[in-house]
């Protein structure tokens, strides 16, 4: 339960199918933020995210984000990066484009459950995924800024020297070991002071 005073937000994390409208209202009354993961289009997205029964789910994924949004929910799309659209970066940003989410990630595929124990079929390397985001970020720089993921804006602000986030006063930093490092919040000690880079 949230404190007195203090805001309290929820999200959950859903592959949207079960998503009716009964459960959305609810969610909606709540404030509830809805995280739908949609891989691309259907063509990739049905590639990876199946039902027992061969049917793919990208249909559904997509009524649940439509019907949320119609709620004033807020969606976010997390978009598993791995074997079946790694190659087609292009095509997953222009789906984020069509159904605009109030955020999405494009995250790597992690060596575990399903995918672990497939990893020759379903895994990718660094360089596949380094690859997809220079590739995407580009796209992005095409069509909309807003369609660059969350990490991506992070990082790429940090570049520039956008200082939203961070706390005044807030420099670069040279540690012991010569390492130049931002000052940024995770590099903070508990009281906002500068704190140290991590280990290295």
């Amino acid at each position: 339960f949230a404190v007195a005073g203090k805001k309290l937000s929820m999200s959950i994390q859903t592959n949207g199918t079960t998503l009716d409208d009964e459960l959305a209202k609810f969610l909606a009354y709540y404030g509830v933020t809805v995280g739908i993961s949609v891989d691309g289009p259907a063509h990739l997205h049905d590639a990876a995210r199946t039902f027992r029964s061969g049917a793919g789910s990208h249909e559904l994924a997509v009524d649940a984000i439509e019907r949320c949004k119609s709620l004033g929910i807020g969606v976010h799309i997390p978009v598993t990066i791995a074997r079946h659209n790694v190659d087609h970066p292009e095509a997953v940003l222009s789906e984020i484009d069509r159904l605009r989410p109030g955020s999405h990630l494009l995250k790597p595929v992690l060596p575990e459950g399903e995918a672990g124990e497939d990893w020759q079929g379903q895994g990718i390397s660094v360089e596949e995924y380094a690859s997809f985001m220079a590739r995407a970020v580009r796209r992005a720089a095409e069509i909309d800024l807003d369609l660059l993921d969350t990490t991506a804006t992070k990082f790429l602000r940090r570049l520039v020297w956008d200082r939203r986030g961070w706390g005044d006063g807030c420099t670069s930093r040279q540690c012991s070991s010569g390492l130049l490092y931002t000052c940024d919040p995770a590099a903070r000690g508990d009281r906002g002071e500068p704190g140290g880079p991590p280990d290295v």
